[in-house]
């Protein structure tokens, strides 16, 4: 998760005063008779369990409706794991989950035998992969095991703090995928790595053949353990059967696993012979448990999805699997008690080491030499060692730095000096084994440091972002500005604001301007992956399924918008990866300013099938994410990282602007002001007077929003009303400075009464009966100012209260994106404003349609607009609609917003794009 958990594993007990838990006690026993078929005394006990088990608040701060249906899931999953124990064996691996909705969270139960009891950490981890940016509610956790009981209990609840939420379909969708990768847990097992040969598959091959005895026959398949990653597993499987009617459907595998063929064709023996060889790569998360990979559940987890599609086969080398475990056996019962650790590390260092068949060659002295390093370094305290065997057959290198292990890797993809034979993770510390005594060459890329003048230090003032994934950014500043670090698209934004080719090396255009084929860069993921074409098509085609922010910004590409509308399949939308070299892209029309777009976080693409990036393809990527902030690392797989301006980038979260200025002051921070902070009015002054200021107009309009399904705010004069009692010349003045009024005449107090006089009789009301409305907004600098300023001037002018309403900025923009809100104000970006497809977020189903206006005439008149051919009737039909909009003033603009920063004099770091958002990977030392 990007934001640090609550870890309480002991929750303090809530002690209820006597009447609420009376109250509690009777709804539930009220249940229970009415439905006495149904629910029994277990239900009375589940509500003990809560009451003892669940944090301080949990009762009172949930109502009744939500408490009753807690209850009723944690009842429901007793009885099923109950009802599976008593009729099958205990030693089998039994979790049941439940995902349900809350008000404005998502709830989260299982409940799991007692001998496979899984952490709130796993489900989190999990949860966070298939559903990115979410949180975990402070003390909505729990848990309880009686002794009575052989199973475990856990309930928390998260919130989904990017796009709309979800409905039930998805969320049961997403809750079958959660339990079978919880299912899939489990401890580590053995594997076999079997990298794809040509002559060895044909081997194999024959060897299958010869089994095959009639056309009758069931096919016969054997699976290989091919590579493993510190992200991804891949097998390749070889499969011969009778010549089938249907092809091989590995299309209809899920969408968690990637399969690419190696070769297919048909054999006439006797009889027609179908013959394919081809890998699957899953996501090796799934199998992780306490940073060991259970291969075997991993092979069983591909077995079951082979034979949805296959049907029943022959399995030829599961055997092999059970010879490994022996061998290991075997080295224990010599060494268990010889070695220090044993338990801890030897397991993962044997399974590690490849190729595997490397151990059979090893006398037991070299192996009892290799454990002995891997224990003395273990039990070492420094954080960065390296130590060679006496033998000098193999070096092991310790560091508590993920970025050392690449820099080695880069290094060896380089020189080819060093050769890895095992990588993996114990506690906290990273540990690989080289071939060879190459102590000199390790201890120079570990001694590596960077220096201090080498690192980028910015604060985010608005806390820590919800997620990396660069398809939730829209609208929020600080994931665009750590995408454009982590991340890079098929093109790149250079100093002017001109897209350059960055992802892809070269590119075409169609006649027509409809169709743009790429050539992809031959890059690599931070993990050492090769980044492919299917990368950015996968992840385009993903973000058109799920409930992202914003999809529009893929309605250029052709049928993506009739995709989101279920008015067409996936397959339709123009795009498409030939190779994994080749992108080709039809567009719905020519769009001039589709480089630029390609260049923006929206179209970045995300590695595999993990929703939570832990792998990046650009300039930098993550080396730590902490509670305090974040820092980023130069990444050495990075085609250009010979120009990346810094070492290191370090982004602390603090909400104190006065506390940030004045690190700016003393030199320990490089940046103060937008995008990342805002600038109080006195800092301001200052940095005027100093001749520091710098200022930068980016196309971004601050807009106040009426939810127009409010009772009262759905009345046109009301919001009217509201808006012509707004000085917005003052607001500019004194609370944003430097920013442009959008007004000239607007501001009329005695207009702004008439329309408020003719609102309550529509809505027949009186000023005396008028409700208080609520304002809402973040906590920004100068946020409090503006909002005391509306409450003061609609209180004065109107006679109305206005309850003010203030939110941290990542649960303002979660509301926001949730509608749920009655009238606030943000930042939106003013790009292509004259556009019809500008106009169109601000009616229907547009995700920018945070007001929730619906109007039947506008929506006709931009789409007629769009088939009208004669330019200047276009151009009538488009100028009623803007007239249409203003007269109904779902949201009103206030002031257009004009950056106000400093920078310190060491850096040049303003390479600003057309939204506003800056590109520090395009920063240069003074």
């Amino acid at each position: 998760m990007l934001l640090e958990q609550e870890r309480t594993l002991r929750p303090e007990p809530l002690f209820l005063d006597q009447s609420q838990r009376s109250i509690l006690r009777d709804e539930v026993l009220k249940t229970a008779f009415r439905f006495p078929r149904l629910f029994n005394r277990p239900l009375y006990r589940s509500y003990e369990q809560m009451v003892v088990n669940s944090p301080s608040d949990f009762l009172t701060n949930r109502t009744m409706a939500h408490l009753r249906m807690i209850l009723c899931v944690q009842f429901f999953l007793q009885k099923k794991i109950e009802a599976v124990l008593k009729s099958e064996a205990s030693s089998r691996k039994q979790l049941f989950l439940k995902l349900f909705r809350g008000p404005s969270r998502i709830c989260v139960a299982s409940v799991f035998s007692a001998s496979d009891a899984v952490q709130k950490e796993q489900l989190l981890k999990a949860l966070d992969g298939l559903l990115p940016g979410c949180s975990e509610l402070p003390k909505s956790f729990y848990t309880w095991h009686s002794s009575e009981f052989p199973y475990y209990f856990c309930y928390f609840e998260v919130d989904k703090l990017r796009g709309k939420e979800l409905s039930a379909g998805p969320l049961r969708a997403i809750e079958r995928t959660l339990q079978e990768q919880m299912l899939a847990s489990a401890p580590l097992t053995p594997a076999i790595f079997w990298p794809y040969n040509k002559e060895e598959s044909h081997r194999q091959i024959q060897l299958l053949v010869k089994e095959m005895e009639s056309k009758h026959d069931l096919p016969h398949i054997s699976i290989h353990f091919q590579e493993q990653t510190s992200s991804s597993l891949e097998f390749l499987i070889h499969m011969v059967r009778p010549k089938s009617i249907e092809p091989l459907a590995l299309e209809k595998l899920p969408e968690s696993l990637y399969f690419f063929r190696y070769s297919r064709h048909i054999l006439n023996m006797p009889f027609l012979i179908e013959i394919e060889a081809f890998s699957v790569k899953m996501d090796s998360q799934l199998f992780d448990v306490r940073d060991t990979i259970n291969l075997l559940y991993a092979r069983r987890y591909l077995v079951k999805h082979l034979e949805a599609i296959i049907g029943p086969f022959r399995d030829y080398n599961g055997g092999l699997f059970e010879k490994q475990q022996d061998h290991f056996e075997m080295v224990r019962r010599h060494l268990a008690s010889k070695i220090p650790c044993f338990d801890l590390f030897a397991e993962k260092v044997f399974y590690a080491l490849h190729p595997f068949e490397r151990w059979f060659y090893l006398s037991l002295i070299e192996v009892e030499d290799l454990f002995l390093v891997f224990s003395g370094l273990i039990q070492d305290q420094k954080p960065n060692a390296a130590k060679s065997t006496q033998s000098g057959l193999f070096t092991v290198v310790k560091t508590e730095n993920r970025i050392d292990f690449l820099r080695i890797a880069q290094k060896n993809s380089e020189s080819k000096e060093l050769t890895a034979s095992a990588q993996l993770t114990i506690g906290n510390f990273h540990y690989e084994c080289f071939s060879g005594q190459v102590i000199e060459q390790i201890e120079e890329l570990l001694n590596y440091q960077v220096e201090e003048e080498n690192t980028l230090r910015l604060i985010f003032q608005e806390g820590a972002p919800p997620s990396l994934n660069p398809h939730y950014s829209s609208g929020d500043m600080r994931c665009r500005l750590l995408n454009k670090l982590l991340f890079e698209g098929l093109t790149r934004l250079n100093e002017a604001g001109i897209p350059e080719l960055a992802g892809a090396v070269r590119y075409e255009i169609s006649d027509e301007g409809l169709i743009y084929t790429f050539q992809t860069r031959k890059a690599c993921w931070s993990n050492g992956e090769k980044v492919t074409a299917f990368d950015y098509v996968d992840s385009w085609k993903w973000s058109l399924q799920d409930l992202v922010t914003h999809p529009e910004v893929l309605f250029c590409i052709k049928n993506a918008r009739k995709f989101r509308e279920k008015k067409c399949s996936l397959e339709e939308v123009g795009i498409r990866a030939f190779d994994p070299e080749t992108i080709q892209i039809e567009l719905e029309e020519p769009d001039p300013k589709f480089l630029h777009k390609l260049s923006q976080p929206f179209f970045f693409p995300l590695f595999g099938t993990q929703r939570e990036p832990k792998w990046f393809n650009g300039p930098y990527l993550g080396q730590e994410m902490k509670k305090t902030g974040l820092k980023l690392e130069r990444n050495p797989y990075f085609w250009k990282t010979q120009e990346a301006s810094f070492e290191r980038v370090e982004v602390q979260w603090n909400d104190d602007i006065e506390a940030i200025y004045n690190l700016f002051k003393e030199g320990k921070v490089d940046w103060i002001g937008d995008p990342l902070t805002m600038l109080s009015l006195g800092q301001i002054r200052e940095l005027e007077k100093e001749n520091k200021l710098r200022k930068k107009a980016v196309p971004r309009r601050f807009s106040l929003h009426f939810n127009t399904k409010h009772p009262i705010l759905a009345s046109v004069a009301i919001r009217q009303a509201l808006s012509l009692t707004i000085d917005r010349s003052l607001i500019c003045r004194e609370i944003f400075p430097h920013s442009i009024p959008l007004e000239t005449s607007s501001y009329l107090r005695e207009l702004a009464v008439f329309f408020f006089e003719e609102g309550l009789r529509e809505l027949g009301i009186t000023r005396a009966t008028f409700p208080p409305l609520t304002f809402s907004y973040s906590d920004q600098t100068r946020r409090d100012q503006l909002a005391t300023y509306l409450q003061s001037t609609w209180s004065k002018a109107l006679g109305i209260q206005i309850v003010l309403k203030k939110q941290n900025w990542n649960a303002f923009r979660s509301q926001l994106d949730k509608r749920n809100f009655e009238i606030c104000g943000t930042l939106q970006d003013t790009l292509n404003e004259h556009t019809l497809s500008y106009l169109e977020r601000f009616e229907g189903t547009s995700s920018w349609n945070f007001s929730q206006w619906s109007h039947l005439v506008y929506r006709e008149l931009i789409a007629s607009t769009k088939k009208e051919p004669n330019l200047i009737k276009r151009q009538e039909l488009k100028k009623k609609a803007e007239s249409l909009l203003a007269e109904n003033i779902p949201c009103t603009p206030l002031f257009d917003y004009v950056h106000l920063y400093a920078l310190h004099p060491r850096w040049e770091c303003s390479s600003f794009d057309a939204e506003g958002c800056v590109d520090f990977s395009l920063g240069k030392k003074c």
